[in-house]
């Protein structure tokens, strides 16, 4: 439930629950608090897009009740895929996806704000056999596996897709003023951690490495910058949020601005294993990994665990009480009564 439940973290800012397919399992629950109602209250037109259906996750209800004005499936925008997963052509082909996006756009009025959340699949598993993963294979280096080769074959599709979304932009006189966050919701667990190494600098098998993800944030004005500390979907939210002077209640959220002085790089897995510039620890083994000379003593582990084991508490109570419905009411409530 990877997937799923990430993109929920991103939208929130609160931890899933450990082995639990908290997306699907609490859909109904309400978040006035989400991405969506953020740049709703903000005057944003606010849609969400996928090119695939509600077989794994029930993004028709999810997002709704995040707050997403419309949802846009496969099916909603008539692109070609197949329902049986695993079959050669199974995905929809994200390049036809922004194509479609870019047309709903067109029914829009364009000199008003909008915010839309798009989901990719075309780089989804299988890598065994594939349309979009032997369309680019060649260009891809033959002493990589085959499953590798296959997997950034239909990366390629991704990248022609964001190449047709900023082309699509910049024909309508709307890039400079359009800002793209792009991240990763999960590495291509599908594919052995041996073969993975083969095209990255570091160990995928080791300390949580393989769950490093892309997270960018791009604009046609800004000068590249690399951000080098820990961070997780936590903080994607409550970052963009303070970018574009949301108002928000920073409170309400488990994640925090990455640029903000109280930003801490510490990055919490559902588990309760965590990671920062220091060390990676291991809750299932009660193992502690060191990267620097600076070794924790027990005291500050112990510190550390119970920051998260608090964290992962109030995140799991939250989603299980629906809590932020209970705390909407509350709130509305007492506006009527003043």
């Amino acid at each position: 439930c990877s997937t799923g439940n990430n993109e929920m973290s991103a939208m929130i800012s609160l931890y899933s629950i450990n082995n639990n397919c908290t997306a699907n399992v609490y859909q109904d629950n309400t978040y006035f608090e989400s991405i969506f109602h953020l740049f709703n209250e903000a005057g944003y037109t606010t849609n969400s897009f996928h090119d695939y259906y509600d077989w794994y996750y029930d993004r028709n209800i999810i997002h709704k009740n995040m707050g997403s004005g419309e949802f846009y499936d496969a099916v909603k925008l008539d692109l070609q895929f197949s329902y049986e997963y695993g079959a050669y052509d199974t995905w929809a082909s994200d390049e036809e996806l922004m194509e479609k996006y870019l047309e709903v756009l067109d029914t829009q009025d364009l000199s008003n704000p909008f915010m839309s959340f798009i989901t990719t699949v075309s780089s989804h598993q299988p890598y065994n056999s594939s349309e979009f993963g032997d369309l680019y294979m060649d260009l891809f280096p033959e002493e990589y596996s085959t499953e590798l080769r296959r997997y950034m074959s239909k990366l390629k599709v991704v990248d022609n897709a964001i190449g047709i979304l900023l082309d699509g932009l910049e024909e309508r006189g709307i890039l400079d003023d359009t800002v793209i966050v792009l991240f990763g919701d999960h590495f291509p667990y599908a594919i052995d951690t041996d073969d993975l190494n083969e095209a990255l600098p570091y160990d995928t098998g080791v300390d949580a490495n393989a769950d490093q993800v892309p997270f960018i944030i791009y604009n046609s004005s800004l000068e590249e910058t690399e951000f080098s500390e820990y961070t997780s979907y936590m903080n994607i939210l409550p970052t963009v949020a303070n970018l574009f002077g949301l108002s928000f209640d920073s409170r309400l959220y488990l994640g925090t601005d990455v640029f903000s002085d109280e930003y801490e790089g510490l990055v919490i897995f559902p588990d309760g294993s965590w990671k920062n510039d220091v060390a990676y620890y291991n809750a299932s083994t009660n193992e502690i990994h060191y990267y620097t000379e600076k070794v924790y003593n027990d005291e500050e582990i112990l510190a550390i665990n119970t920051e998260v084991r608090l964290k992962l508490e109030m995140s799991n109570l939250a989603i299980k009480r629906n809590y932020f419905h209970y705390l909407e009411n509350a709130f509305n409530s007492d506006t009527t009564s003043e």
